[in-house]
């Protein structure tokens, strides 16, 4: 009861010098509640912006000079997020490039650098033109899920000293790659996030690192690691917290969620539904995941500098990741170090006279990972889909507050105020103009189950008669349509459109069937099919229909 006026009794007879030190006090209590201070460099400031531009003007001499298919990918991707040019020299080559390695062969996998190299590719057109290059991701990322360990990460092929570890470094940009495949509208396979995840908590060392090739804890017990590096450590880092998104687990505040899921408050589980692009189960308890970044981000504040001893540019394209993604995931963390200005210092301190960087990866490889830096390349591809903070979907995609009201759309987001229209575009395909309709007939093998099937009701001869369209974009997308409807009526539909010219619409009237049918994934034809295997399989899907459907007639 007396504490308080005693303490205004011994106040009362303060001097000078103590006078001065409460002020001083008071002074930096104050300047401890101001915001922190703003970054002295950005992205848009002249110092950036210049060295940029002597950047980019190395590239555009030296960016295809490097034969490896991920440097060339590096660079187109760094003109990309610099320059925002489809069109420039350096990244129609780097596209060149890669369509000429494609189709891959078992040579091809067989090398050192393919996974690199897929991984970058895969990356670089995601970036560019993810439905122009759909194709050509597809067939890459298949190369990527052909060299996932059974281990669950990437590696070095047969043969190499390091064939039967993962690599770090490998396994982290594969990550990348199928995050950026799964924000473009790609499915990614369960199997390969669930196996890359537990390999990645199984290989980190005891203090929170990663080292070079991943000696995996029998259990859940950690095993020291050899090499553990600021690049390797802080990749993986940004790889968990890039799993994360995949999975649908984010950091959310105490709610009634995660009070009734039972999950740690600082993760919740989103459920997804099951149309979805990239929709996946998560195998392995949050709560690992939650503990595996904790201990990385307690090595990292233990650990942090700008300017690591190996791989340095390799390392500030990881951290720009890393704390976009941690920020992302998890919200602005109040205690981040300085690291862009830093990054752009050490980056002034060290850019040579020709405007390139150079330590261990190659002078196009270091020169484009200063450049995604500089840009926050990492950044731009959040912002492109997504805003951070409330109403926000894991996997990549932006959405508005009230997320019952949307729908993904090719890895965009298409309110449903605005797939209403499908009503008015479903009316109006008599007058077929496949360049205006191509946006919203991809948004027709999108739609939810029962949307599909009530469009499907009453349309049913407009979708099957697009499924016949001239346009390429538009057979695809009634076909996708039709097979998430899984009307029978459909079938003899599906079944002609097996005989297109057009190996990516052969496939989707492939998968449409398996999915009205329910039948396994080895009823053909096969992905790369012969003429003589395209037949055999119309022919065995008539057989089939016509077992359940004896009066079924075929055109």
């Amino acid at each position: 009861m007396h504490s308080r006026p005693r303490l205004h009794r011994q106040l009362r007879p303060l001097g000078q010098a103590t006078r001065l030190g409460v002020v001083a006090l008071t002074v930096a209590v104050a300047t401890l509640c101001l915001p922190a201070r703003a970054n002295r460099y950005s992205p848009e400031s002249p110092e950036v912006q210049a060295m940029v531009d002597r950047a980019l003007a190395f590239l555009e001499k030296q960016g295809l000079e490097d034969p490896r298919l991920g440097a060339e990918a590096l660079a187109g991707l760094a003109f990309l997020k610099a320059r925002n040019d489809p069109s420039h020299p350096v990244v129609q080559g780097a596209v060149e490039q890669i369509r000429k390695r494609l189709p891959l062969g078992p040579d091809d996998l067989n090398q050192s650098e393919m996974v690199y190299s897929l991984s970058a590719a895969i990356i670089f057109l995601c970036e560019l033109d993810p439905a122009a290059y759909r194709r050509e991701i597809q067939e890459l990322f298949a190369g990527l899920r052909t060299l996932q360990k059974p281990i669950g990460g990437w590696g070095y092929p047969a043969g190499h000293l390091h064939e039967r570890t993962g690599d770090t470094s490998m396994s982290q940009f594969a990550v990348l790659a199928m995050w950026e495949a799964a924000r473009a509208g790609f499915p990614v396979p369960a199997a390969m996030i669930n196996g890359v995840t537990i390999w990645f908590l199984r290989t980190q060392d005891p203090s929170g690192g990663w080292g070079y090739q991943g000696q995996i804890a029998p259990g859940w017990e950690l095993v020291r690691q050899t090499d553990v590096r600021h690049s390797l450590s802080t990749a993986a880092l940004a790889s968990l917290y890039a799993i994360c998104d995949l999975a649908g687990i984010r950091q959310k505040g105490k709610d009634r969620s995660t009070e009734e899921s039972g999950l740690p408050e600082v993760i919740r589980e989103v459920k997804r539904g099951s149309g979805d692009v990239g929709d996946t189960q998560l195998r392995v308890d949050p709560k690992l995941i939650q503990m595996a970044i904790g201990r990385a981000k307690a090595w990292q504040q233990a650990n942090y500098t700008i300017d690591p001893p190996r791989y340095k540019y390799y390392y500030l394209y990881a951290l720009e990741r890393m704390w976009t993604f941690r920020e992302y995931v998890e919200g602005p963390a109040p205690d981040a170090p300085p690291w862009y200005d830093q990054g752009v210092e050490l980056l002034m301190r060290t850019q040579a006279p020709n405007g390139s960087w150079h330590h261990e990866c190659g002078v196009v490889p270091d020169t484009a990972f200063g450049v995604l830096f500089l840009v926050r390349s990492m950044k731009k591809s959040v912002e492109k889909v997504r805003s951070f903070g409330e109403g926000t979907l894991i996997g990549g995609r932006g959405l508005p507050r009230n997320t019952s009201d949307v729908a993904v759309v090719g890895g965009q987001v298409v309110a449903k105020m605005e797939l209403a229209n499908l009503e008015k575009l479903m009316a109006a395909l008599d007058e077929e103009n496949p360049q205006e309709l191509d946006e919203w007939l991809e948004a027709l093998g999108y739609l939810p189950p029962e949307e599909t099937g009530r469009l499907l009701s009453k349309h049913s001869r407009k979708l099957q008669a697009l499924a016949g369209s001239s346009s390429r974009q538009a057979r695809i997308a009634a076909i996708r349509a039709l097979g998430r409807a899984g009307d029978m009526e459909a079938v003899p539909t599906l079944i002609f459109a097996l005989g297109d010219s057009d190996p990516e619409v052969v496939q989707a009237a492939r998968q449409a069937l398996r999915r009205i049918a329910r039948l396994p994934e080895d009823f053909g034809p096969p992905d790369k099919f012969t003429p003589q295997q395209q037949q055999e399989a119309i022919q065995a899907w008539k057989k089939w229909f016509l077992s359940i459907r004896p009066d079924a007639q075929f055109d």
